[in-house]
């Protein structure tokens, strides 16, 4: 039999070659493979004519069955008495089946023989992509990483490790769309390959679909280490996230806390800050810190969130909440917007923005004296007394906490304010006649004679220039912000005792004055 394939080969005279190559020739490759697999089986697996299985190989390559025709191209390659020219072309298809698969090491070699050198430069194209997408997970550069191999994966489109590195970059990065584009790659090349479900478990812990997470680790937790590891961290994330919200629904802010800490560990070391189950876990977090009166760690937590997820209203509610607290009126007012030009309907930033905006109004004609604690006929040294009072409890310099020093900066303004105002007798009066002191002419804005100020005018507020200078302006007078003086409390009182002396000389200069008249 074995003398009968040879002498077939050698001579290429049987008519079934011609046969199989008609149905090539006219694209009826799956015929082809048919005829070639009915010789072959009367032949003998192993005497067959090494041709039939060249041929069949080059019908499987056309049709995608690359493991296949790996394995028919490799029966004449190693048929000691093939044609070279059948060979070569041999390795030549051969090595194009182990690029497409990933199989760079094999397609080298068979590149190498095939003397194809169109295909050897594409092997190594691709050999130096995945060289530089390693070289970038070692210096932990994932986005780098993932452009590297999308580059490889279009000479080995089929490569399952390289496919599930690239999802793995992917994923990292928070590139859900290529993510979803390469697990259907790979779902189409092996559904039941570890790495692969792994990869689609941990896309849905990071969606914060615990349910469905755990059912995907289940399924390979049993042959992947991390997978069991990730299964064990799904569930006592899950128990942890419900227990919490249980107990601070029963006001057990401590113990929700602790709860609360173990759930952070594990969004920290298997999801990133900005997935949505990462976030679940912030809000709850959030509700903790505001409960125990901790607005300043909840706000820069919330302002984390919405660098991530600008358009989330619940958060933005959150913060305009908290914003209120903490008298910043304007930037509750913009988070309220915000979420009512998102959801016209949304009743919490409905009543957040009216009570913001309330706030805000209120504050526009605030009460200079009950600002500083004095009622509306005290004396030059009341006044004087008060504010300075109201200067050492609200001067920046007493704060760390940069929200904590940003509201009291803005309470300063107003008591500078104040003070301008109060501490000047013209001024004063046409205040307590309910007149704006810096635009007499202006109609009281009720009949109740409602004050203006608390706005700034002409002179300025705190950190600005303006023609009197003021307690904390820059100006002409100089300020202890910007460029009067060192900004300390002696420095303040100072001044307030140079300013009160200048005015007694005044009056006693128009004293002097008036009796020459």
């Amino acid at each position: 039999m074995f003398v009968f394939a040879l002498l077939c080969y050698l001579g290429q005279s049987v008519d079934y070659i011609e046969k199989i190559s008609k149905f090539m020739s006219s694209g009826q490759h799956n015929k082809a493979i048919q005829v070639a697999t009915d010789y072959i089986e009367d032949q003998g697996i192993i005497d067959a004519d090494p041709l039939l299985y060249k041929l069949r190989g080059e019908c499987k390559f056309i049709l995608g069955q690359y493991d296949d025709a790996i394995l028919d191209l490799s029966k004449i390659i190693n048929y000691v008495q093939a044609q070279p020219k059948d060979q070569q072309n041999a390795y030549s298809i051969r090595g194009q089946c182990n690029l497409i698969l990933g199989n760079l090491d094999d397609a080298l070699n068979d590149a190498t023989k095939s003397k194809n050198n169109t295909l050897l430069k594409a092997v190594k194209t691709c050999k130096f992509q995945i060289d530089a997408a390693k070289v970038s997970e070692k210096n932990k550069v994932p986005k780098e990483a993932l452009e590297h191999y999308q580059k490889a994966l279009k000479f080995a489109p089929l490569s399952i490790v390289h496919l599930v590195k690239a999802a793995e970059n992917a994923l990292q990065i928070g590139n859900s769309e290529e993510f979803d584009n390469l697990a259907r790659q790979i779902f189409k090349v092996d559904a039941k390959n570890p790495g692969y479900i792994l990869l689609i478990g941990r896309d849905a812990f990071e969606k914060n679909d615990l349910g469905l997470a755990e059912t995907r680790f289940k399924k390979c937790s049993s042959t992947n280490n991390n997978c069991m590891r990730l299964l064990k961290a799904t569930k006592k994330l899950s128990s942890a996230r419900s227990k919490a919200s249980s107990l601070i629904r029963q006001s057990k802010f401590e113990e929700a806390t602790e709860l609360m800490n173990q759930c952070i560990e594990i969004t920290k070391q298997y999801a990133k800050p900005s997935s949505h189950v990462s976030l679940s876990i912030d809000i709850l977090n959030v509700k903790i810190l505001i409960k125990k009166g901790k607005q300043t760690e909840a706000l820069d937590i919330l302002n984390n969130i919405i660098k991530s997820y600008p358009n989330n209203t619940e958060v933005h509610c959150d913060r305009g909440e908290i914003l209120i607290e903490l008298e910043d009126y304007d930037g509750a007012i913009s988070d309220f917007s915000l979420v009512t030009r998102l959801d016209p309907e949304n009743r919490r930033a409905k009543a957040g923005l009216k009570k913001a905006s309330e706030l805000r109004e209120k504050e526009k004609h605030q009460d200079y004296y009950e600002l500083l604690g004095v009622k509306k006929g005290c004396t030059e040294s009341e006044l004087k007394s008060a504010y300075r009072k109201a200067i050492f409890k609200w001067h920046p310099d007493r704060f760390q906490d940069k929200t904590e020093k940003k509201n009291a900066e803005k309470r300063m303004k107003l008591i500078n304010k104040a003070m301008d105002v109060l501490g000047d007798p013209q001024k004063r009066r046409l205040y307590d006649n309910g007149v704006d002191p810096e635009n007499p002419n202006q109609p009281p804005p009720d009949a109740d004679g409602q004050q203006y100020y608390g706005q700034g005018g002409p002179q300025g507020g705190f950190y600005q220039g303006g023609p009197q200078g003021g307690f904390f302006q820059g100006g002409p007078q100089g300020g202890f912000f910007q460029g009067g003086g060192g900004g300390g409390f002696e420095d303040i009182f100072r001044m307030m005792a140079g300013q009160a002396q200048a005015q007694r000389q005044a009056q006693h200069q128009n004293g002097r004055a008036n009796r020459r008249r």
